[in-house]
């Protein structure tokens, strides 16, 4: 479903409300550079809620290149009915899809995870000073 633009407490009812989060990143050939280095900054939200993320884009694309554990469903098919196809298996598999519920809990709680990225940030900075954390 496609939303307008929600704030606050609306989004976050949106998102509670999905059954996948779709993140698209451009096939297009002038965008090449920006996908491969412009990561989803939503990506980290989504993965909260626990829901499947389904990463469609080119393989050079940044979040496809970041789901080599395959915490989420990659598709690298430019066709649309490429990604119909796999949202349909994932709808009728339920092993599948609470894999990828699995996935996406996994990286909120780990590399998402907001506590644990301010420790690494801190350990590098304190790093550069000479002090350990």
């Amino acid at each position: 479903m496609w939303l307008p633009l929600a704030y606050g407490t609306e989004f976050d009812d949106w998102n509670a409300s999905a059954d996948v989060f779709l993140v698209p990143q451009s096939f297009a050939t002038a965008d090449r550079r920006m996908m491969a280095t412009n990561f989803p900054s939503k990506l980290p939200e989504m993965a909260k809620w626990g829901r499947p993320l389904v990463l469609w884009g080119p393989q050079y694309a940044s979040s496809l290149r970041w789901n080599q554990d395959g915490h989420a469903l990659g598709i690298t098919d430019s066709d649309p009915d490429a990604v119909i196809q796999e949202l349909l298996h994932i709808h009728e598999d339920s092993d599948a899809y609470e894999e990828l519920c699995r996935g996406a809990r996994q990286v909120a709680q780990n590399e998402f995870d907001p506590d644990g990225i301010q420790l690494q940030f801190l350990r590098l900075m304190n790093s550069l000073r000479g002090h350990a954390v």
